[in-house]
């Protein structure tokens, strides 16, 4: 028996246009949404509920879930690192058990280390710049004397099919 509803035919249609990341052979879609008070929050994950619960083996906070009810739009995330980083991140492996450490360079000669949880796509973005930015990283690397980041504090969609 499903824990979370199905998709409704309009949000299908808008999470169809968000280009997913695959980790352990689990699609999640790193976006943003609208919800029912015309809020837009800007990191979101959509993942199917059965492939979410073989990965992770618990479900999430309530806390950290936003329910399908309560979502009006879904549209791509300014805050979120592009695909193609975000794939050679997850493909390259954790750091360590649960987290990432990664360097992302930026135009105009910014560094900044990042130490995540268990997911990459939505960093905090030096003041000024974006995932536009963004010009190469660094698996598994600290710099030295560079600013320190952290991810954004984002939240989950679980949808049954």
């Amino acid at each position: 028996m499903p824990r979370y509803p199905s998709l409704p035919q309009h949000l299908k249609e808008q999470l169809a246009l968000i280009d997913p990341v695959e980790k352990y052979r689990v699609k999640y879609f790193p976006c943003a949404v609208i919800d029912d008070k015309d809020n837009l929050i800007e990191c979101v994950y959509f993942a199917e509920e059965s492939g979410y619960i073989k990965v992770s083996g618990v479900w999430p906070k309530a806390e950290a879930v936003i329910s399908i009810e309560r979502i009006t739009r879904i549209l791509e995330s300014k805050k979120r690192l592009p695909k193609s980083m975000a794939d050679k991140l997850y493909a390259n492996g954790e750091s360590g058990m649960g987290y990432f450490t990664f360097t992302i360079s930026f135009s105009g000669g910014v560094w900044k280390t990042y130490v995540t949880g268990s997911m990459v796509d939505f960093i905090e973005f030096p003041p000024g710049l974006s995932k536009d930015n963004v010009v190469g990283f660094l698996s598994y690397h600290k710099v030295e004397n560079c600013q320190l980041g952290r991810s954004e504090k984002y939240y989950w969609c679980l949808y049954s099919i």
